[in-house]
């Protein structure tokens, strides 16, 4: 009986490594199929963070020109405001004298 009790041990190993090669294949079809998954998840990934910045690059865009135009209107509206402090200063100032003595006639109005 040790001749068959050694065949049966030996059926009972190669058994066991059949089913750990088995094991062994089934996960590494499931290791593929997740590593597929990750590199699809990455490409979607990648896809969106192209059309974030994208709208970042727009967003940044729309700023800059907002903010030129809100520049624009200050830069507008301190030119106005001194025009008109000039223009008063104008009015409100005596006529220079000529060198002579004499007053100069008041500066002609456009």
């Amino acid at each position: 009986m040790g001749l068959l009790a050694d065949i049966a041990t030996l059926f009972a190993s190669v058994h066991r490594l059949t089913e750990a090669e088995k094991a062994l294949l089934r996960h590494g079809a499931e290791m593929r199929a997740a590593h597929e998954a990750l590199r699809a998840e990455i490409a979607g990934l990648s896809e969106r963070i192209a059309r974030i910045e994208q709208r970042l690059d727009d967003q940044a865009g729309v700023t800059a020109a907002t903010a030129r135009e809100a520049a624009s209107g200050a830069v507008a509206g301190a030119l106005a405001a001194l025009g008109e402090r000039l223009v008063r200063l104008e009015l409100a100032a005596p006529p220079p004298a000529s060198r002579r003595g004499r007053a100069l006639p008041p500066p002609a109005e456009e």
